[in-house]
């Protein structure tokens, strides 16, 4: 029985979402975006095409040339053409502010994180409530966004951010964080569904790294003690260099340059 103070659909739907920044996943329907880019684009041109034809006319027009060169004439003119060319002026100023806003909220999402597999398999499994209709929380098309995953943005973009250690333990061993409660109280549709605590894989993860980093360092000196052979050194110098990089790699969120910098130095 569920006993949360939530309403069912979309209130409840809403909490789900809510509960964890993780599950802040939507639609950003980039097909109709491009298109709407597309559309206000050729906007664009249509009018940048009737304004280029208007300065031609003017140009040619002893009488109106002025406008060209004197935005106050265009202002306190009163002939058709120079009407004509305030008004596009005034929807030209509007058409680009929207077009440039477009712009920039687009660019925005495109670099927004798609949620994991874990995250989309978590929705999935609430929303779907095992295949009883009567059950599901939404009965319309809303559900229907997870149909195109590839069209899905995480909000919180938090896998980005993680190790690949720490995602690694959050993804596969996710049960060893478990939750015993959770803050948010919100309807819950499957055993299978529980929280974790973030904070307790990343403890984990960085006493992992720090073990293997000891172990390398300490392992390094120790092997390289014992061993005389210069060729044997070179090769567990070489390999001992190998794991270092390897370790980074998957215990940090370093960038490229910054693995490379910390294993040549």
């Amino acid at each position: 029985m569920d006993h949360s103070p939530h309403q069912k659909g979309y209130p409840s739907v809403a909490a789900h979402f809510a509960s964890s920044s993780e599950l802040a996943t939507f639609r950003k329907f980039s097909n109709l975006n491009m298109r709407n880019l597309l559309y206000m684009q050729t906007e664009l041109i249509m009018l940048e095409a009737e304004l280029k034809e208007l300065d031609q006319k003017d140009a040619s027009d002893k009488t109106t040339a002025a406008v060209l060169q004197s935005w106050e004439a265009v202002l306190r003119g009163t002939s058709e053409r120079g009407t004509r060319r305030k008004e596009m002026a005034l929807t030209m100023r509007k058409k680009l502010q929207e077009y440039n806003e477009a712009l920039a909220v687009q660019s925005q999402v495109l670099n927004l994180e798609s949620p994991s597999k874990r995250v989309l398999g978590v929705h999935k499994e609430w929303l779907d409530r095992h295949g009883h209709p009567v059950q599901r929380p939404i009965i319309d098309r809303g559900d229907e966004f997870l149909d195109e995953p590839y069209d899905l943005v995480a909000l919180a973009g938090a896998e980005r951010s993680r190790d690949p250690l720490t995602s690694f333990l959050i993804n596969h061993c996710g049960q060893l964080f478990k939750l015993q409660t959770v803050e948010q109280q919100v309807p819950v549709s499957s055993s299978n569904i529980y929280y974790y605590s973030e904070q307790s894989a990343s403890r984990l993860s960085n006493f992992i790294s720090l073990m293997l980093a000891t172990l390398l360092l300490v392992g390094g000196i120790v092997s390289l003690y014992f061993v005389q052979d210069e060729g044997r050194r070179l090769g567990m110098i070489g390999g001992y260099t190998v794991l270092f990089a390897t370790g980074l790699f998957f215990c940090t969120a370093g960038k490229k340059g910054e693995i490379f910098g910390a294993t040549a130095a």
